[in-house]
């Protein structure tokens, strides 16, 4: 690998942290964050998402349904947090779909330094998707492609569902 390659692979880098902090401080504004999740008592309001997808005023009773709706993550303080967790959830799964659609049977394989890696970012300095290339790093999110026309594709058709997960107002 030369200077050039590796000074890349920094700046990418560079990038990508960019994205997981701007991620964090969205995640913080939405909720709190403490050593515990928020859990309403007995008999006190939670809100969650219903079968229909529409967020409902539910009330805590320590029972299965309750404990369900908690343990998924689909179990929030107030109406407008449950509503973005909804969203962010829908758009999440959109992404995954389109990613199926676009990779066929593909899958990330970390043990080989072979195969091309790549992923949808988002490029602060330009305020823009972009495509990164930082395959050094195996990661959850964001989802990674085996091409770059893959990325393309999914930057085109799910350019806002891109930036509501990533909490960017398009």
């Amino acid at each position: 690998m030369n200077i050039k390659e590796l000074e890349k692979k920094m700046d990418d880098l560079i990038e990508y942290m960019s994205v997981l902090e701007t991620g964090m401080k969205n995640i913080s504004s939405i909720a709190s964050v403490s050593k515990e999740r928020w859990r309403a008592d007995i008999g006190k309001v939670y809100f969650s998402t219903n079968a229909e997808g529409l967020v409902c005023r539910k009330i805590e009773r320590n029972n299965n349904a309750d404990s369900h709706h908690y343990s998924s993550g689909d179990y929030s303080q107030t109406e407008e947090v449950a509503i973005k967790h909804r969203d962010v959830t829908y758009a999440r799964q959109r992404i995954f779909d389109a990613l199926r659609e676009t990779e066929g049977d593909w899958v990330t394989d970390w043990r080989s330094t072979l195969q091309h890696k790549c992923h949808v970012s988002y490029n602060y300095n330009l305020s823009a998707l972009d495509i990164s290339r930082n395959s050094f790093q195996a990661c959850v999110e964001p989802q990674w492609y085996s091409s770059e026309e893959s990325c393309k594709s999914v930057m085109v058709s799910h350019k806002d569902d891109l930036l509501l997960v990533w909490g960017i107002e398009g």
